[in-house]
Order: structure tokens, then sequence, then C-alpha cells
């Protein structure tokens, strides 16, 4: 594998967790039941 392969893998792994991770703190920021 070249370095540049592993690179773009690593960054594209961390990109997609970026994303989860956005989307479960607005999911929790915004409660869907209201008190």
């Amino acid at each position: 594998m070249k370095w540049t392969d592993i690179v773009t893998a690593i960054s594209s792994v961390v990109s997609n967790i970026i994303a989860l991770a956005a989307l479960i703190i607005s999911i929790r920021r915004r409660p869907r039941h209201k008190r």
C-alpha cells in the first residue's frame, strides 16, 4: 500500500466519525420529548 492510500483511508474514516458525532450531538441537543 502507498502512504497516500493510507492517508486517504484514514481521512475518510475520520470524516465519517465526525459526521456521526455531529448527528448524535444534534439529536441529543434536540429532545423529542418535551417536559
